[in-house]
């Protein structure tokens, strides 16, 4: 008995040990709704170690698609009311009702001297510019703190974290997001590492930024085969889809200018003049949704190409669907099409900047050009060319897309033990 209390103790002892090497990790974004940065992160909390890392997950809106997904050894820390307050219009009264008239004023003022001094910046920067006085600093220090998401994020990390590191996130080509350089300059050279997901990425802020260019590293999305395989077979609830006997797109993304929507609902037009039989699902949502449906009974696509809004689960719809389509203006990273890439989808993308990156044309996709015709054509090549469907299924099958492999590099970068590319 006394033996077994002895050993109780020293294991207790070493697990405490354990416990205090664990270094202290601050990542921070505004939510966990849908969106190719929460998916991403949540990819990333899921095959870190949590025996080497004590993660506090710092949030706006403790609310979203993803957030069932997050790992029960995550710490969620709620973003104070005065932060949140930074993207919430003057005009949301029912809001600033609860919050008192003092606080609404504020908000009115801020926006006010934004519109009328800072409109040289990205509202982004004008947000931050204004309303950062009013955000409380964290209390807690880290080792490491990292904003996973451009604009705010990286702001608070940098001017209201106490961190030995800090590590900057730029999810999108960084010229494409229209971001005030100047502004953007004081941030980055403070942070020990601004990352990125493509040699693209990598290259946009070294040109910008050509005196930190050794700051700037990629660090891939981390795509779970496993994960992503064993989801994909779940069954879906949309028989009409599930059951269809023509050709099945799909489309992920939210409902927004950057994923260029507009064109692929063209391009469904150009598909129903070459009489090819189609049912086109388009997940995500946004602000673009009334647009899109206006612009959709226009062209007398409702019972072809349909919004169906959020799915905490995409991968079911992956595995039914013939075609994975991309029509984005511009692009980060994919996580959607490395995804596809996992699942051996056909894949049909406009040809945006860092498209090279995901995608080899003719090998393991088809990159066309970003116009209706050219979305249709590309489709309509796949749809009618089953020796150039072997050969990229071929392809896609001969590799293993699955790369949670790259949580090394993240985990050196954290540690601040090298850098892992930097672009010459």
């Amino acid at each position: 008995m006394k033996t077994r209390c002895i050993n109780y103790f020293i294991n207790s002892l070493n697990n405490s040990f354990s416990m205090e090497r664990k270094k202290k990790i601050l990542i921070a974004i505004y939510n966990l709704a849908a969106g190719g940065a929460q998916k991403s992160l949540v990819s990333l909390l899921n095959t870190i170690s949590p025996e080497k890392y004590s993660i506090d997950l710092f949030l706006l809106n403790s609310q979203g698609l993803f957030l069932s997904q997050v790992p029960e050894y995550v710490n969620l820390i709620k973003g104070s009311s005065n932060f949140s307050l930074i993207h919430h219009s003057p005009a949301e009264f029912k809001y600033f009702f609860k919050l008192g008239i003092w606080l609404w004023m504020k908000v009115v003022y801020s926006r006010l001297i934004s519109k009328c001094f800072f409109r040289n910046l990205h509202k982004e920067q004008a947000h931050w510019k204004t309303w950062s006085q009013n955000i409380e600093n964290l209390p807690k220090e880290y080792d490491c703190a990292i904003g996973y998401v451009e604009g705010c994020m990286n702001y608070f990390v940098i001017d209201k974290v106490k961190a030995k590191r800090k590590i900057l996130w730029i999810h999108n080509v960084y010229t494409a997001l229209k971001y005030n350089p100047d502004f953007d300059f004081d941030f980055f050279s403070k942070a020990d590492n601004v990352v990125t997901m493509s040699e693209s990425g990598v290259e946009s802020l070294q040109h910008t930024f050509p005196q930190l260019k050794q700051k700037f590293i990629v660090l891939e999305n981390i795509s779970n085969g496993k994960l992503i395989e064993k989801f994909s077979l779940s069954s879906i609830e949309e028989n009409e889809y599930k059951n269809f006997k023509g050709l099945k797109l799909l489309s992920i993304g939210r409902l927004m200018d950057q994923k260029n929507y507009p064109l692929a609902i063209q391009a469904a037009s150009e598909l129903r003049k070459k009489g090819i039989v189609f049912l086109w699902y388009v997940i995500g949502e946004g602000f673009d949704r009334a647009k899109l449906e206006a612009l959709i009974e226009k062209e007398n696509l409702g019972k072809v190409f349909k919004l169906i809004g959020l799915r905490e689960n995409p991968y079911q719809y992956m595995r039914v669907a013939d075609m994975i389509v991309m029509t984005s203006k511009f692009e980060g990273r994919s996580i959607a099409l490395d995804e596809a890439k996992i699942l051996h989808k056909l894949i049909v993308t406009t040809n945006y900047t860092s498209v090279a990156d995901v995608v080899e044309n003719e090998k393991t996709g088809l990159i066309c050009e970003m116009t209706p015709q050219a979305v249709a054509d590309a489709i309509t090549r796949l749809h009618s060319n089953p020796n150039l469907v072997d050969a990229i299924i071929t392809n896609l099958k001969s590799k293993d897309w699955d790369n949670t492999s790259e949580v090394e590099k993240y985990y050196s970068v954290i540690e601040g033990l090298s850098l892992i590319h930097i672009s010459e």
